[in-house]
Order: C-alpha cells, then sequence, then structure tokens
C-alpha cells in the first residue's frame, strides 16, 4: 500500500477559534429528523444518525512540550469517561484537549488502554452526562453497504460523509474495512456507522494519490482492547513520557514490510467470522451451520463444529433430524496451496500428509457417535465473498503453523 496517510496532523486552529465554530456553525448542522416509521430493514435516515451521534463525537487537539508540534484528530464516547481514537493522533504530544459538540472543552486526563499495533487509544476525559455511541459488528458488513463517517477533517467540526463499503484488507495487525466515505486530516480517530448508526469502525488513512480510498481499522479491534485487563490507568503526562522512548511513528507507519496478523489474531477472527458468516440456507431454510473454535493447548489445532440437518425416510418418513460433526484439524498438515474457495461458497483443505488422514471426525447421527477420518474438510459459509475472506485467513494460520516458508 502506497502512499497511505494518517489523518492527524496539520496547522493547529486555537481552541476558542474551534469553539467559536462550533457555537456559531449549531445550527446550520441540525438536520430535521425523518418520519420514525421508516422500517427497520432500511436502517436510519442519515439525518437521524448524525442527530443521535452529534454528542458523543469530539475534536481532539494535542501539542508537544513546546507547541512546536501540533495535532488535529477526532474521537468518540465510548463509556463514560473515556474517549477512542488512533494512537497516531496523540503519539509524541505532551498534551491534548477534546472539545465536545456544544462547545465544552476538556483536558485529556489520562491513558486507559493504548495499542500501537492496532493505532488505537483510550482516553480518560470526564465526559459527562453524555451517551457512548453503540457499537455494531463490521463482520456483518458487505461491500456495496452504506456507511457514514463522522469527524473533523481540516478542523470543521461534525463533518458527516456517506458512501459504501468497498473491501476488506488486512494491514500488520489491523482489520480494515476500505470505503468511499470521504475522510481527510483531522477525521483520524473518528467513527464509521453503519446504516443503523452503529459503529463498526475507527476512521484511520487514506491514500492520497487515490481519490475515493479511505481506510478504518474494524470495530472488534477497539471491543478488544477495551476488554483488555489494563491495570492503573497513566496520566496523560505519565504516558507520554514512555513514549518517548519508542521510536516516532511506529504505530502507523504503512511502508515496513507486513508479515500480517499474528496466529492468535487471526484464529480469533476467524472465530468470530465463522459464528456469524458459516451458515447455508436454500429456500429460507438452514441446510448447514459450522463454526470455528481455537484450542490453545493444541497450539496449531482447530475444532470445527459442523451441523447438517437432514430426513431420513427409511425409519420415521419426513422427520427431521440433524446431523453433529466434529472436526479436529492439525493446521500444521494442510496444504496452504489447496486452501481455497469453490464456486459454492465454501472453503477446501486438503492435507499434505500422504495417507490424507488429516481431520479426524466425530458425529452425532440420531443419537449413535461415529467416529472416523476425512481427506478433504469444506466449510460452508452464507456467500462466496465470506468464503474468499475466510480463506485468505485460514491460509495466513496455516502458513503460520509452518505450511510453508514466508508470508502468502
Amino acid at each position: 500500500m502506497t502512499r497511505v496517510l494518517a489523518l492527524a496532523f496539520l496547522p493547529l486552529l486555537t481552541l476558542s477559534s474551534l469553539a467559536r465554530q462550533v457555537r456559531s456553525h449549531q445550527q446550520a448542522q441540525q438536520v430535521p429528523n425523518q418520519s420514525a416509521n421508516a422500517k427497520a430493514s432500511s436502517g436510519l435516515a442519515p439525518s437521524q444518525i448524525f442527530n443521535r451521534a452529534r454528542p458523543a463525537v469530539v475534536v481532539i487537539v494535542a501539542a508537544d512540550q513546546n507547541s512546536q508540534r501540533q495535532a488535529l484528530g477526532s474521537g468518540f464516547l465510548v463509556s463514560r469517561d473515556q474517549i477512542a481514537t488512533n494512537h497516531h493522533v496523540v503519539e509524541g504530544m505532551k498534551e491534548a484537549f477534546v472539545l465536545f459538540s456544544d462547545g465544552a472543552t476538556k483536558r485529556v486526563s489520562g491513558v486507559v488502554a493504548d495499542s500501537v499495533q492496532q493505532d488505537l487509544i483510550i482516553l480518560r476525559v470526564e465526559t459527562g452526562n453524555r451517551t457512548a455511541l453503540p457499537f455494531g459488528d463490521e463482520l456483518s458488513l458487505k461491500q456495496g453497504d452504506p456507511v457514514y463517517a463522522l469527524g473533523a477533517p481540516k478542523g470543521l467540526e461534525l463533518s458527516f460523509t456517506n458512501g459504501i463499503v468497498s473491501s476488506f484488507r488486512k494491514s500488520d495487525a489491523q482489520f480494515l474495512i476500505q470505503t468511499t466515505a470521504p475522510i481527510a486530516p483531522g477525521s483520524s480517530g473518528g467513527p464509521l456507522f453503519d446504516r443503523a448508526g452503529r459503529v463498526v469502525g475507527v476512521t484511520t488513512s487514506m491514500i492520497s494519490d487515490a481519490p475515493g480510498i479511505y481506510f478504518s481499522v474494524g470495530i472488534g479491534d477497539l471491543r478488544r482492547l477495551m476488554r483488555t485487563p489494563q491495570g492503573v490507568v497513566l496520566s496523560f503526562e505519565e504516558w507520554a513520557n514512555q513514549q518517548e522512548a519508542r521510536p516516532r511513528s511506529e504505530s502507523a507507519s504503512k511502508s515496513a514490510p507486513s508479515q500480517g496478523p499474528s496466529f492468535q489474531e487471526t484464529i480469533s477472527w476467524m472465530q468470530d467470522f465463522s459464528k456469524v458468516h458459516g451458515i447455508r440456507m436454500v429456500d429460507g431454510r438452514i441446510t448447514a451451520e459450522n463454526f470455528l473454535l481455537a484450542t490453545p493447548q493444541d497450539g496449531c489445532t482447530v475444532l470445527l463444529m459442523q451441523s447438517y440437518p437432514y430426513t431420513d425416510n427409511s425409519s420415521r418418513p419426513g422427520t427431521l433430524y440433524n446431523r453433529f460433526s466434529r472436526l479436529r484439524v492439525n493446521l500444521s498438515d494442510i496444504a496452504p496451496e489447496t486452501v481455497k474457495p469453490d464456486a459454492y461458497g465454501n472453503v477446501q483443505l486438503q492435507s499434505t500428509d500422504p495417507s490424507g488422514k488429516i481431520v479426524e471426525v466425530k458425529s452425532l447421527v440420531g443419537g449413535e457417535e461415529i467416529e472416523g477420518f476425512l481427506e478433504t474438510a469444506f466449510i460452508v459459509f452464507d456467500s462466496i465473498e465470506s468464503s474468499q475472506r475466510f480463506a485468505s485467513a485460514i491460509k495466513h494460520a496455516v502458513i503460520l503453523c509452518g505450511g510453508v516458508n514466508g508470508p502468502y
């Protein structure tokens, strides 16, 4: 990925100037609410998404010790007294402030959690009785779905843009959503919404010489950061002092060669993704379900839990049963070149072992447990696109387990 720009740094507007802009533009930003009778399937009107989100989205202003380097970014309320943004927005800064949409300004007092790899940080700020934004699920997004971005490009606070999901990418340890919703310097750290007004990403970067290509970190990375035990919250000054020992721009470097996500991150993503998309439906009926489970104690071994409804006409004609199977797969035995999606939305796995017996199967059929082996495993998904995304991830996991030398 060439010429990818982090979106925080630009000449800084003063806090008082920003506050005046907020107060003077509030009336202009009020958008009449659309009818509340819109069907849930069509989502919220864009004006509704904007009006509901506006109080929880902030402008972040930061400066170094001598105010020689200054930064401007965006952020949003994720919990009481907690604002999420990109790590690179405050990287190298000694102090930071947030400006709310009503003109109130609060100093950033501490850092709750920080991830350089994901380019995410959660700041401690007094948020009062403002309400946090609801989270959605980036794994439920599909290419072509509408999305909306809200942030402060070039200091123009609360600029609302729309676009569609273009694609999904992996960069370093991040799961990135590629969209056409325009963002610009100052938008870093703002929320990306789905059609229901839920946050599905954190706007992060753009490709400078390719208009229409913008990236957001998936909200799943922020969820995991919020769940990680962090111990004592550091004051912002203490956190800034610790950052001085770290090379500049380590968090947001896009030019270094990438080996992709770690094995643990890849498995975690596959678990989440398969629970949402590991399903096959025909004529409105479920014909197959499966999801992946990690087995940390067994290293590269994973479990595939599968269920197939079927009708046994030999004993009780027309009676519907479920066949449950547990497939135990050692990823180090998988041939990477065989990990591929087919034209039916399946992902296929085969073995490097001459015996071909790489998948141990335990099935429960009609109350009877059956054990055996399969030479080839098939994992079903709700679409060809889903199977392609999962195939890329599991192939990466296979390679990390020694299936082939070097990244794919």
